[in-house]
């Protein structure tokens, strides 16, 4: 060994072994600088700052080290230190928690993380007491200091390659970040446990896919805050690249991000990854300069993985491409669907770098991985901002109990994956004792077909030779049909077994408002595929809706404070929507609500919900919108949970709407049954949306609101939101829609229209939807008045019109020109999907539109599976009342045969976008 090597070698060991000196020379402080805007955030960025939190408007913070403190100091940049000594502040946070020093996940030496070594030891151990199971490590390659990048294997025959479903988990790429690694220990260790105690889907996952686990990939910035902090709160990120060839390791200057050290788009810009030495993002001197780099990317390269997680720290997020820049990949819908399943349970905010963290990043193993060898690979950010990157010891169990579920799905969608989306009740057989056949709910003493729809949500396999098979331990449900068989489906495609549906009966002592529980076993015969377990959940009765609105009448129904009221910006059905700020953002340090106005009775109810489509870009975790209820008229409220709610832990852990990117309307079933306590004779429901001072953003959007209810009393139809229409110039008609129920079946709903007084006309009107009855009356002639009203007739012969006085008071309008106005320059006020006319027809209708401006139009039919059939527009379209003709046929010009087909209307303008949904009956 030459002497300056030795050397070297000696300063090296002389600064690793020191704690507390090195410590005093290595402090971080957490500041805080005003950001009033994004390109002054992007500019710190740019300037190599360490930035941990954007609030672009407001502030950013970031982790300082004294060098940094200095730059600022001498650029004039004014700044707030929040915390002085990071590291210091983890380990007083953790207080008087002592370790065990065992082997326990939990119970580490590092404020309950193991240590690089204990690490290392816990997966050897877990393999030596596996060896059926787990492989024996494996290098993928070396770092600067000869560590090894370790890899283990998790299958029924891990030192086989057999052609299975691949999947890949990997974790520590940023030394700080503990959460990670540990994720992939416990979740390890979870699976060997379960598959020892006989877990039927466990020992499929392990029988049928290869899980390739990389814990650390950065061993060598591991060792860094190993040997520096070793008692935890190292803060260092980067590996130990001599970036100054000095020979020395330096914590100022040395070091490269690995996750800015990726191929694709390497140093695309500075503000997602720097050129200077001192900075935390430093991308190194090229695209994949580094070992840890090289082996990951040569490692991916040499396998067959499709879906992969990178674990790193903090925000509770989860991450795909594109990170370079803030644009989605051709495959958004993909990664969404597996988004949606990987974040089902922990509600992480999903989407791009710049739907999530809300800026690029470049250099990234997410778009290396997608774009070079087409892996959907994703990033999840363990941990929420308060825990950090070195959360209290207290709080690292739960955190590995939140992502568990996500490593599990993983592992499924590596192949084929079947899951139910939504089921029918075919109870059209006149073949039970209930009255109430044919409306499509399960009632009591009904024996009734039971239809499923699963998608094939994994990504690595077609599903092939399925069946289906349910069970229950509900004494009221009898399986008549438990085993069927389901058409093939490929990757992302639904299939269903509405050719041999199962077949069920329900005893007559169940009551309306029961909820029973249906568990389905799916079996295929594709390689790599699946034996899993899923849950229907069928509510016993017909719903009846005793409220509804969808935004298209104001805030008629509303009492609202703040900025709460309607938008036109985005609509799940019709033209406008509810918004907490339809005029802007809502107001910092705000809340903001809008109440019901009169109050419902829910008396002598057997169950109640509410339900609502709802989409919003909201401040994750410090912003919220709550759905809540009152039983006593606003006095007390309870905030309801729903599919997509979260945890407030700010909110008394209260369920509430957080998160960003949440762009999709997705339907909300909200249960009150519980909370029907007492005198309900004054129920309430109100959406409330609380801001904090940060960073504000689109806000809550809420169409469709309901209120439903079980009910075994008889009552006559009830019938919500007919429109009345205004008088109009339009002469090529005029459609009508209403929301109609009834707690048995409604067998008839009409449209009535009367023309200048004449006798009046009746139209059936189609159901479009769950509620939704449709129909239109035909284009009138200028001076014309016209006259109508909505009837509804259930299966006991119960009759409700709307207006209540049907033909003696209905609504009226006239179609006449606009006085004020000339014809030539009548538009239509909003953009809109007419009914068409006539409804059912054979073999031709016509389908009308309104465009207030000039758009890029298309105007498509569908089947119920969603797939298209034909095209009927596709170009720009000069503003007015446009008229389309649909002959029944595909784009190949076959006819269609009888049933129910979708049309939809999309429409581009460069402000805004527009998309309307309706349905039609053909009748051979």
């Amino acid at each position: 060994m030459n002497i300056l090597k030795y050397t070297v070698a000696i300063v090296l060991l002389f600064l690793f072994s020191f704690d507390s000196a090195h410590s005093a020379n290595g402090k971080s402080s957490l500041i805080r600088i005003s950001t009033p805007d994004r390109e002054s955030i992007r500019e710190l960025e740019r300037n190599g700052f360490d930035v941990v939190e954007r609030k672009e408007g407001y502030y950013s913070e970031i982790i300082a080290s004294e060098d940094d403190l200095n730059r600022l100091k001498s650029q004039g940049i004014d700044y707030d230190i929040i915390i002085p000594d990071m590291t210091q502040f983890y380990l007083d946070r953790a207080g008087s928690w002592v370790s065990g020093k065992s082997l326990t996940i939990g119970d580490g030496t590092k404020m309950g993380f193991f240590s690089l070594d204990s690490m290392y030891l816990f997966m050897d151990s877990l393999q030596a007491k596996y060896p059926t199971l787990i492989s024996e490590k494996d290098s993928i390659g070396r770092t600067h200091r000869n560590r090894t990048q370790w890899m283990w294997k998790l299958s029924d025959n891990p030192e086989v390659d057999e052609q299975e479903p691949e999947v890949l988990y990997t974790g520590l790429t940023h030394a700080r970040e503990m959460g990670g690694p540990t994720a992939l220990l416990f979740f390890a260790e979870w699976l060997m446990n379960s598959y020892a105690a006989g877990d039927l889907e466990t020992i499929y996952l392990l029988n049928n896919r290869e899980l390739y686990f990389i814990p650390i990939v950065n061993p060598d910035g591991f060792a860094i805050n190993d040997s520096i902090w070793p008692k935890g709160g190292g803060l260092w990120r980067k590996n130990v690249r001599d970036n100054d060839n000095s020979d020395v390791f330096e914590l100022g200057s040395d070091g490269v991000d690995l996750n800015r050290n990726f191929e694709y788009q390497w140093g695309f810009d500075d503000f997602g990854s720097s050129g200077s030495f001192s900075s935390k993002k430093y991308r190194g001197p090229s695209a994949v300069s580094e070992p840890e780099t090289q082996g990951l990317q040569n490692f991916v390269a040499g396998r067959e993985f499709k879906v992969a997680l990178n674990y790193h720290s903090f925000g509770n997020l989860l991450i795909w491409p594109w990170g370079f820049s803030d644009s989605e990949t051709n495959d958004s819908t993909i990664f969404r669907n597996l988004g949606e399943e990987l974040t089902r349970f922990n509600k992480y905010v999903a989407g791009t770098a710049g739907q999530t963290v809300r800026d690029d990043v470049n250099g990234i193993s997410d778009d290396q991985m997608y774009k070079a060898y087409g892996v959907y690979w994703m990033t999840p950010e363990i941990g929420t901002n308060d825990d950090g990157f070195w959360p209290e010891p207290s709080r690292i169990l739960p955190m590995m109990e939140e992502v568990l579920h996500m490593n599990k799905t993983l592992a499924w969608l590596g192949g084929a994956y079947l899951s139910v989306t939504e089921h029918d009740i075919g109870d059209y057989l006149n073949i039970d004792s209930s009255s109430n056949d044919a409306d499509g709910w399960l009632d009591p003493g009904e024996t009734v077909s039971l239809i499923l729809y699963a998608k094939n949500k994994g990504v690595g396999a077609n599903a092939t030779g399925i069946t289906g098979t349910i069970s229950t331990n509900d004494p009221l449900l009898t399986i008549n049909r438990s085993k069927v068989s389901f058409p093939d489906a490929a990757i992302l495609t639904e299939t269903d077994n509405s050719t041999e549906p199962f077949l069920i009966s329900l005893n007559s002592a169940a009551v309306p408002g029961d909820t029973l529980e249906l568990n389905v076993t799916w079996r295929a015969n594709a390689i790599g595929s699946y034996y899993s377990v899923d849950t229907v959940r069928i509510v016993v009765g017909s719903p009846v809706l005793v409220f509804f609105d969808g935004a298209e009448d104001g805030m008629r129904n509303w009492n609202s404070t703040g900025s709460w009221g309607i938008s036109d910006k985005y609509a799940a059905t019709g033209d406008w929507a509810f918004n907490d700020s339809p005029d802007g953002k809502p107001g910092i340090n705000s809340t903001t609500e809008m109440v019901l106005a009169v109050p419902i009775d829910l008396t002598n109810v057997n169950g109640a919900f509410v339900s609502l489509k709802a989409r919003w870009d909201i401040e994750n975790v410090s912003d919220v919108t709550m759905v809540q209820y009152s039983p006593d008229g606003g006095v007390t409220w309870n905030s309801l949970k729903g599919n997509d709610t979260q945890v407030g832990i700010q909110f008394q852990n209260r369920p509430v709407y957080s998160g960003y990117n949440n762009y999709r309307w997705k339907t909300q079933e909200l249960d009150i049954s519980k909370l029907l306590t007492g005198d309900v004779s004054n129920s309430k429901i109100r959406l409330m949306t609380s801001m904090n001072d940060g960073v504000e953003y689109d806000g809550f959007y809420a169409d469709d609101i309901a209120i439903g209810i079980y009910t075994s009393e008889s009552m006559n139809p009830v019938i919500l939101d007919v429109p009345q229409i205004q008088d109009t110039p339009d002469t090529t008609g005029y459609a009508v829609g209403a929301v109609i129920s009834d707690e048995g079946s409604i067998i008839e709903a009409n449209l009535n229209y009367s023309v200048n007084g004449s006798d009046f006309i009746t139209l059936p009107m189609t159901r479009s939807a769950e509620f939704r009855y449709e129909s239109a009356i035909p284009g009138q002639k200028q001076e014309t008045e016209i006259s109508y009203y909505v009837e509804a007739i259930d299966n006991d012969g119960n009759v409700t019109t709307v207006p209540l006085e049907g033909g003696t008071s209905p609504y009226m309008f006239k179609v006449d020109i606009i006085i004020g106005t000339e014809p030539t320059a009548l538009l239509p006020q909003k953009f809109s999907l007419l009914q068409n006319y006539p409804n059912p027809f054979n073999p031709v209708t016509e389908i009308g539109y309104e465009l207030p401006e000039p758009a890029y139009v298309r105007l498509r039919i569908y089947n119920l599976l969603g797939q298209e059939l034909s095209t009927i527009v596709d170009n720009q379209q000069d503003a007015g009342f446009h008229t389309a003709t649909w002959f029944g046929r595909n784009n190949n010009g076959m006819s269609l045969a009888s049933g129910v087909y979708i049309y939809k209307l999309t429409a581009q303008t460069p402000t805004k976008s527009f998309e309307q949904v309706r349905k039609m009956v053909l009748l051979r």
